[in-house]
């Protein structure tokens, strides 16, 4: 690249490049910079905040122009409107000769703009093209010019022919010996000045290789030149600029048409001389004026009062003014501008911040200082239901500020349905709220006055009565259709039955019909018939609405009848994010019913969006990676347009593919979540999917640099939540680099609540990189290894395969520690894996009930993440060392721990509410339900079925957990058919997600169902439920992790009933198991008295009723079933005080044996007892 191109954009918010050529025989290098580097060149400007327009003739120039000769005039404009021009030529010299009448013409016409042209009317249109990008003037627009190989041009025209196409073979013809004379004289002054240009090519032998040099050359003028840091910053100054201008010109064109704004006026100003922070909320339905009343009531403060700082927003009027990073910037720079009036262009140019926290306590700031200034600040924002669409965990409005200083007043604005606006602005907010109603006679004769007179219109008096006395234009929306329809009316003499076909709707979506009608009658035209209706059908049905080059890119139509059209839809559509949208509901309302009305209208525009977006989402390829921005839109298009069509197999293979994963499970995981849940596939059929997908990545990715033998450069980062994760180098091998897809079907699956997905995963990738040993980094190798066995064990901990959980957590501590104590590490990285490794295994110790070896390694993990500032982390051992302290006895130390947990995990996720978050609640009601508070247990309990059910949906196996809590509250109040209908709810969920009695959320849920049946004598209902239960925790060796209430009740059940060999069952694996009580010693020597003499079993020593007294001394329970069987039934006075005296008996135990005596009928034995036990104990009597 010449070092003397210098440039910048003409039009700071735009990227125009000129593409010249012969329009035939070029096609196929204009299909590859279309089809491969325009998204590339895109997504680069979009970075940078520019539009990229690329400026191809072949589709700019309209068969009226055409007719008119206008060909030259507007190619030649085009040139002039250009930031880098770029010229490629193969062996035809294109359009040219004195004797073409339409050329000549053409040239006439430009004459007067270009007199230049006189002297050039022998030249082809794409060598004056040259000339005005370029050889006119050399250097004074970067330009990049490209000559094709005429090998290859003649090799085409040669299998052309041979084909019998001479049609087509001409395209790579010279059409004259003059032609060619001339082509190759405009070679030579091309290469004669290559010093003053971006870059020239003079024989590049394929259309592949002639884009690719345009691109490189492009993209390296714009990455050093165009676009760099410093005209950056500039652009930024004149981007603010525009979009100010954007709001300025909303803001206008709402202040031109408004009445009867007084009494708002009086409530507004009300609020704004109070000496306190008003805040106030303006509220009413769609097209109710709400946007006028605010336009023009910004511009009545800044007349009465001048010296209050006043800044409005107007979301939907410019491209990015629906997102609240851009709303705090807007703010942020306008106070600090009049704070900083002696030097504004600081404030201006210095403020880039991207951040949205850091930009909520800027805008803290700016505020504090004016009120230090003693200056109001009026805060005016419109349109708040506008807003990009929220994630499903977003808080409400989480970025607006609440409390305010006292000279700061604040208006907002939505529609009267947007409940959660609502919800937290007027009733957890106390904002003020401002209905605005319907308008009064005298305001509908002013606007209809006033609207049409700038038009040069009026209606007669009888016209205009009718038009105010229609109950129908109370309405704001429905009055500004109809009379925007009459402003374009043309026809005074049929006035009236246009007026009367108006009024004659009933509602404005009657009335948009209408509309809908007048502009098929405007806009479709000969060659595009239906342009109308196709564009209203895809806004429709298209799940986030659809920018401009979409629209015109799937209707393939110009931009010659697409602008037309947009310029009639403006007042109709919203902008969000650069997506267009209806700007109120009932221009829906009216696409459906016109054109939308059968399931097959609906089903053929859904799969027009389909197959468009479904040929982008197939043209990324998994490496290299594809900008975010450009796979953004399949991602967020597809999935939801095959779901609502019902097409499973399609929606399955849209959600397998690698890309759409990792575009969706960085930012929007709860629905793909949902998305995967639509198609009825189980989750474990969905990781082998996704799995399989990975390998064929690899090979096809491998297959590919074999080929190029390209080197691409290495992995993009993996999601957030895979925090620690470095990408892989350029040179790293293809399962390495693609590697994060794997990290995403792991993050994907254990927030699915698959446990054997995120097994599955975490081994595939283990064992990828296992194979990867000598093919990249090792120390970057076993980072990764340490790494991922960590997130295995967690899984497996999760699982209940504690052996090998513990194994692994162990491994990673080692790996770790030694890593620390070589020195040759980021000590931060690795104390905060160290830490993760720490917690983990300090999990594996909780969930074995091995307290006491799990609180110190949690302390240690704590200490760590406290040290780096790891906010989240912290506050998971926070919580694990609360469960400790739970689970030995400390409820209230516990609930300390959650709720210092609590706050970190609100300063962490200050902008969402993650399912996480319900787990606290969760473990925070247990705390209190252990403190035997109740009533706050629950409230807790079922703040965490809230959050888990918007954030992961009703059947999520987090939301069963909920419920198990909730029937356990409702147990403790002995409310069993509470306790039965929150159990069985848990219980279908489990079953939805395939949970099997192996998993031990699953078997507690099942044993808590058992013990609601037996307190409610449900004895056969609980039955199948027990079995179930039982054989799992027995063939597991889990009879550890039990209920034994439950087991001893069935156990009695049986035993009563008679049925021994089940109790017996029962008896033997709990008797063995820690979870043995007094009472299963006791039922199993009850068993073994009910049954005959020769049939009892020889019972082990640890099964025996002697063996049970040992290990509960003194317990009633077996000295009685002691007393009653070997003493009491053989009238055995010696014996029974003998064996009282050797077990260290007290007054009471001797009381008990008297009174068992007694209901055993042996009153003599019970009197002779009692005189010995008066003597050991006289105060008995």
């Amino acid at each position: 690249m010449s070092k003397c191109v210098k440039g910048k954009l003409k039009d700071p918010r735009t990227c125009r490049i000129f593409f010249s050529s012969p329009f035939g025989g070029m096609e196929e290098e204009r299909d590859e910079l279309t089809r491969k580097y325009f998204p590339q060149l895109q997504h680069l400007c979009s970075s940078r905040g520019v539009q990229f327009v690329p400026v191809d003739m072949r589709w700019g120039i309209t068969s009226e122009a055409a007719d008119k000769a206008q060909t030259v005039n507007i190619c030649l404009k085009e040139v002039d409107r250009c930031d880098i021009f770029v010229g490629f030529y193969g062996q035809r010299y294109g359009w040219h000769g004195l004797q073409d009448k339409a050329l000549q013409q053409n040239i006439d016409n430009a004459l007067s703009r270009f007199p230049w042209l006189k002297d050039k009317r022998n030249c082809s249109v794409t060598e004056l093209e040259f000339l005005h990008g370029h050889l006119n003037k050399p250097g004074a627009t970067p330009a990049c010019f490209c000559f094709r190989d005429k090998g290859y041009d003649d090799g085409k025209a040669s299998s052309l022919e041979k084909a019998g196409d001479k049609k087509g073979a001409a395209k790579f013809q010279c059409e004259s010996a003059d032609a060619r004379k001339r082509l190759d004289s405009l070679r030579h002054k091309v290469e004669a000045t290559k010093n003053k240009t971006i870059s020239v090519h003079m024989d590049y032998f394929s259309p592949e290789e002639g884009a690719n040099h345009m691109f490189n050359a492009i993209w390296e003028y714009l990455t050093k030149v165009l676009l760099t840091e410093e005209d950056e910053e500039m652009s930024r100054v004149t981007e603010r600029q525009a979009e100010q201008a954007d709001h300025d010109k909303f803001q206008a064109a709402r202040q031109s048409l408004y009445v009867g704004g007084d009494k708002y006026f009086k409530q507004l100003d009300k609020a704004l001389l109070s000496g306190a922070a008003e805040r106030v909320l303006v509220t009413g339905e769609a097209g109710q004026g709400k946007s006028a009343l605010l336009a023009n009531w910004v511009g009545h403060v800044k007349k009465t009062q001048p010296r209050t700082i006043v800044i409005s927003h107007y979301i939907g009027c410019s491209q990015f003014s629906d997102k609240a990073v851009n709303i705090l910037r807007r703010l942020v720079v306008a106070i600090t501008q009049h704070l900083d009036v002696k030097d504004k262009g600081h404030a201006v140019t210095r403020y880039s911040k991207l951040d949205i926290q850091e930009m909520m306590a800027d805008l803290q700031t700016c505020l504090q200082r004016a009120e230090k200034a003693k200056l109001i600040v009026v805060m005016v924002i419109d349109g708040l239901n506008k807003m990009e669409t929220p994630g499903k965990t977003t808080k409400a409005l989480f970025w607006w500020p609440d409390a305010l200083p006292k000279t700061v007043k604040v208006v907002l604005s939505t529609i009267d349905t947007d409940t959660a606006a609502l919800e937290e602005l007027v009733t957890r907010r106390q904002y003020r709220r401002l209905t605005v109603g319907d308008l009064e006679v005298t305001q509908r004769k002013q606007i209809c006055e006033k609207a049409l007179g700038g038009y040069g219109k009026a209606l007669s008096k009888q016209q205009l009565q009718r038009v105010v006395d229609s109950r129908h234009t109370s309405s704001p929306l429905y009055l500004n259709i109809l009379v925007a329809e009459l402003e374009k009316f043309g026809s005074f003499r049929q006035l009236d039955d246009k007026l009367n076909s108006l009024l004659k709707s009933d509602s404005i979506e009657e009335l948009c019909a209408l509309l809908l009608e007048r502009l098929e009658s405007d806009y479709n035209t000969t060659e595009y018939p239906r342009v109308v209706q196709m564009v209203f059908q895809l806004l429709q049905v298209a799940h986030e609405g659809l920018s401009e080059s979409e629209i015109t890119e799937i209707l393939d139509i110009p931009i010659t009848i697409w602008l037309p059209l947009y310029c009639a839809l403006e007042q109709f559509i919203v902008l969000r994010s650069g997506l267009l949208r209806f700007s109120f509901p009932q221009l829906g309302h009216a696409v459906e019913q016109r054109y939308l009305t059968s399931t097959q209208d609906r089903s053929s525009a859904i799969k027009i969006l389909i197959k468009f977006f479904g040929d982008k989402r197939k043209s990324h390829p998994v490496w290299p990676q594809v900008p975010y921005s450009i796979r953004k839109r399949p991602a967020f298009e597809l999935p939801w347009l095959q779901e609502e069509l019902g097409d499973k197999a399609e929606l399955s293979t849209t959600l397998t593919d690698l890309n759409v994963l990792h575009t969706l499970v960085k930012v929007d995981e709860y629905s793909l979540l949902e998305l995967w849940k639509a198609t009825g596939h189980s989750l474990t059929d969905v990781t082998t999917w996704y799995l399989k997908a990975y390998d064929e990545a690899v090979k096809e990715l491998s297959m590919t640099l074999q080929n190029t033998g390209v080197k691409p450069a290495g992995r993009t980062a993996p999601p957030a939540q895979n925090k620690g994760v470095k990408p892989a180098g350029g040179t790293a091998p293809p399962a390495q680099k693609l590697l994060f897809h794997l990290e995403n079907v792991r993050y994907f699956m254990d927030l699915a609540g698959c446990k054997e997905g995120v097994a599955r995963a975490g081994h595939k990738i283990i064992q990828t990189l296992e194979k990867l040993q000598g093919q990249c980094e090792e120390n970057v190798r076993q980072d990764l290894l340490s790494e991922h066995r960590y997130y295995l064990a967690c899984c497996l901990c999760d699982r209940g395969e504690y052996r090998e959980a513990e194994t692994l957590h162990t491994q990673v501590i080692q790996y770790w520690r030694g890593t620390i104590t070589s020195g040759v590490v980021d000590i931060k990285q690795a104390e905060t894996k160290l830490a993760w490794a720490l917690n983990g295994q300090g999990l594996v110790y909780f969930q074995q009930q091995q307290y006491t070896e799990a609180e110190p390694l949690l302390r240690e993990s704590e200490c760590y993440h406290k040290k780096h500032g790891n906010k989240r982390n912290e506050a998971d051992c926070l919580v694990n060392l609360g469960l400790v302290q739970l689970k030995t006895d400390n409820p209230q130390k516990a609930a300390d721990k959650f709720l210092a947990a609590l706050k970190l995990y609100e300063a962490v996720h200050y902008d969402s509410v993650p399912h996480t978050i319900g787990n606290l609640y969760t473990n925070l009601g247990l705390a209190y339900k252990h403190m035997n508070k109740l009533d706050l247990a629950e409230k807790y309990y079922f703040k965490s079925v809230e959050v888990k059910a918007k954030s992961v949906g009703e059947e999520h196996p987090a939301l069963a957990a909920a419920y198990l809590n909730l029937g356990t509250l409702e147990g403790a109040r002995k409310h069993w058919a509470r306790v039965e209908e929150y159990t069985l709810k848990a219980h279908v969920i489990y079953k939805v997600n395939d949970y099997g009695a192996s998993s031990k959320e699953f078997r507690n849920c099942l044993e808590n169902l058992v013990n609601c049946y037996l307190h409610q004598g449900k004895y056969e209902v609980a039955t199948p439920f027990y079995w179930t239960v039982f054989n799992a925790l027995t063939s597991q060796g889990r009879m550890c992790e039990c209920l034994a209430w439950v087991h001893n009740s069935m156990a009695k059940h049986y035993l009563d009933i008679k049925q021994y060999d089940q109790a017996d069952r029962i008896l033997k694996a709990l008797v063995h198991s820690p979870k043995k009580t007094a009472a299963t010693f006791v039922y199993i020597d009850q068993l073994d008295q009910a049954r005959p003499a020769n049939t009892r079993p020889k019972r082990l020593k640890e099964e025996t009723l002697d063996h049970g007294l040992t290990v509960y001394p003194n317990n009633l329970h077996l000295l009685k079933q002691k007393a009653t069987t070997v003493f009491i039934s053989s009238g055995d006075v010696d014996g029974a005080m003998k064996y009282w005296s050797s077990v260290g008996a007290r007054a009471e135990h001797y009381a008990s044996l008297v009174e068992w005596c007694q209901e055993a009928g042996q009153s003599h034995m019970a009197a002779d007892i009692l005189q010995q036990a008066l003597q050991l104990f006289p105060d008995l009597g």
